[in-house]
């Protein structure tokens, strides 16, 4: 089973700091905390550990790397000999955290790693802070397993290949209670597609892109590395999710050497105008014709 999400990480991470009234606690007291509260939510890989560090769990390790991106963020202070203490924009994030986690908890009330996500992901459009002003986010929510490597990872290589995730684990932002059975399609849309690569032999994953000079850090949908081609998946097949498809795409691949071939994935056949846009972008269409059979259409 895969690792927790950093996303689910770092929503457990800041409950903890936020039921401590402000007061700082050490990584010692965070993480007695968190194996307390969550002693049966962690995955088997969670409570494994690390070849660097054998000495502590996977989520353990990961959960200083996520700290440590909490301190670049504004979330929580800096320095503090080892004290994890919230700043006043990590407060209102974490406010913000337990009024989402009540809100989709509503949506999915049996699945909490669920609500811990979505809840996570959507401190990333939190725009009412106490303070009027929102720390610059970066969206981080996947593969933990990775974490390790991170600081190895020369600054010019800014696009890493990383492990596929589960329907659980995929990076998009919601604003409402509509969106969130769409976020859930598109994701299964994705692993659906994904199954259907891999049961014709093809090794998939996909990229994590650190944009040099942004503090940024962008995660694609599907990449398949056999035929070198990159998708960027929407739950719906509408003009507004294609255009931002392409301009996600356009993004990613400048990044990604050798460049790959682009491909939107959608549920359902688009307009003929919208094919014709992306036939003058080169780039391929795939859209579901049913479960589990997908139509390819070549761009120019």
């Amino acid at each position: 089973m895969a690792l927790t999400s950093r996303h689910v990480l770092r929503s457990r991470i800041l409950k903890v700091l936020l039921e401590n009234q402000g007061r700082a606690l050490t990584r010692k007291q965070v993480l007695d905390r968190l194996r307390s509260q969550h002693d049966t939510s962690w995955t088997e890989e969670d409570v494994t550990p690390p070849p660097s560090r054998p000495f502590e769990t996977k989520w353990e390790n990961n959960a200083s790397f996520e700290r440590a991106n909490m301190v670049r963020e504004g979330l929580l202070e800096a320095g503090g000999d080892g004290h994890w203490v919230l700043t006043a924009s990590g407060a209102a994030h974490a406010r913000k955290l337990a009024e989402q986690l009540t809100l989709i908890g509503d949506l999915a009330v049996d699945n909490r790693g669920y609500a811990e996500l979505r809840a996570g992901q959507l401190l990333l459009d939190v725009s009412d802070q106490d303070d009027g002003k929102q720390p610059e986010a970066v969206s981080t929510p996947a593969p933990a397993a990775e974490l390790e490597q991170i600081s190895e990872v020369p600054f010019e290589a800014v696009a890493a290949a990383v492990p596929l995730e589960n329907s659980q684990t995929f990076d998009y932002a919601i604003a409402a209670k509509e969106a969130a059975s769409g976020i859930k399609e598109e994701a299964k849309l994705v692993e659906r597609f994904a199954a259907h690569l891999e049961g014709k032999g093809h090794e998939i994953g996909r990229f994590k892109i650190c944009p040099p000079g942004d503090d940024v850090t962008l995660y694609t949908d599907l990449f398949d590395v056999t035929a070198n081609r990159l998708y960027e998946a929407k739950g719906t097949s509408d003009r507004v999710a294609v255009r931002m498809a392409i301009g996600q795409l356009l993004d990613y691949s400048r990044h990604i050497n050798p460049t790959p071939k682009l491909a939107v994935l959608i549920p359902r056949t688009p307009t003929e105008d919208l094919l014709n846009l992306l036939s003058i972008c080169g780039i391929e269409c795939v859209y579901e014709a049913d479960e589990g059979g997908f139509t390819e259409v070549s761009g120019a």
